[in-house]
């Protein structure tokens, strides 16, 4: 098992207020009206949101619990990592293709693309922390309520619950809380979230299929034991286990297809939304079987009455939409 130090693409390891002043300045620039054209295309010309995200990166440099992973390679001061280097290119890229999609939908530039994209990913890192927080409330509230923070030479003692870099993020409350982002800001600017969710939905469909590839170099949401030719021994035990999330990498890999397929068709707005919902509830509701966890009921575990609940919705949506 490896631990993730600074989980976004190449950073300085020995942090100091001067490239802090640095970056903050850039973002300055890159926010300008006569930089605007010129501008890198993931970044924004509202300072605001530029600020919003390098603060949150900033954070996930320093405590950095929350993710384990090998380095790719360092060069001096510099560090790629495995993790940070896939979230980096799905949020560059994901943002890079709804900005070329801006001139189709109304309402929508450039500029829009990034903070629309930005403010649904805080938004799902708070959604996924407090579904998992929710679903541990014992743990959180009972038998592990305070945690300890080191901040420079102080040790603070404050609500676990607030202590995201110790890990704990649930992958379906991160995506009911960036739809609620996402809805919110376009209504705000009268922007058809359809055509919007239409447009990543296969790309982002694509990046969890490789990153379940990369959970399984790291060897975490490992499947239950095997005797299957294919079993893979992982760290935690000398038990061949199935390789779950190459499971869901593949069925997401097929979704993905699925998906890129229709968009390449005309059609109203939601049909690869609404594809994506029925779809991955039905692969997670599957690939759940083969993966071990630790909390079932009636036979189930948490995340499949989720799976389950997304693949009739988006049935329910499909149906409504031929209809």
């Amino acid at each position: 098992m490896y631990r993730l130090q600074e989980p976004f693409f190449c950073i300085l390891k020995n942090e100091s207020i001067c490239y802090e002043v640095f970056f903050i300045k850039l973002i300055n620039l890159i926010s300008t009206p006569n930089f605007k054209n010129h501008s890198i295309f993931w970044m924004s010309s509202n300072i605001k949101t530029n600020i919003y995200l390098f603060y949150f990166l900033k954070f996930m440099i320093n405590y950095s619990d929350i993710i384990k992973s090998p380095d790719l390679f360092t060069i001096g001061p510099f560090s790629i990592r495995l993790y940070g280097l896939f979230y980096a290119v799905g949020f560059i890229v994901i943002s890079y293709l709804l900005s070329k999609k801006s001139k189709d939908i109304k309402n929508l530039d450039k500029d829009k693309s990034f903070d629309l994209v930005t403010y649904s990913l805080l938004a799902g890192i708070i959604g996924a922390r407090l579904f998992h927080v929710i679903f541990e409330f014992n743990y959180y509230f009972f038998e592990n309520p305070f945690t300890t923070l080191n901040l420079f030479s102080l040790s603070l003692e404050i609500p676990a619950v607030f202590a995201i870099w110790k890990g704990g993020l649930a992958f379906y409350g991160g995506v009911l809380g960036g739809l609620l982002a996402g809805f919110l800001y376009c209504r705000k600017h009268k922007i058809n979230i359809l055509k919007v969710l239409d447009s990543i939905g296969a790309p982002f469909v694509f990046f969890i299929s490789i990153l379940r590839i990369t959970n399984f170099i790291n060897a975490e949401h490992y499947g239950i034991p095997t005797n299957l030719p294919w079993g893979v021994v992982f760290p935690i035990d000398n038990l061949a286990r199935h390789p779950a999330q190459i499971y869901e990498s593949v069925s997401m890999l097929i979704l993905s297809v699925v998906l890129f397929f229709f968009s390449g068709k005309k059609h109203k707005p939601g049909l690869i939304f609404y594809i994506f919902f029925a779809g991955y509830g039905l692969f997670r509701f599957i690939t759940e079987f083969f993966r071990y966890n630790e909390v079932h009921y009636l036979g189930l575990s948490i995340a499949q009455y989720f799976s389950a609940v997304m693949f009739i919705t988006g049935i329910f949506l499909l149906y409504k939409y031929n209809d």
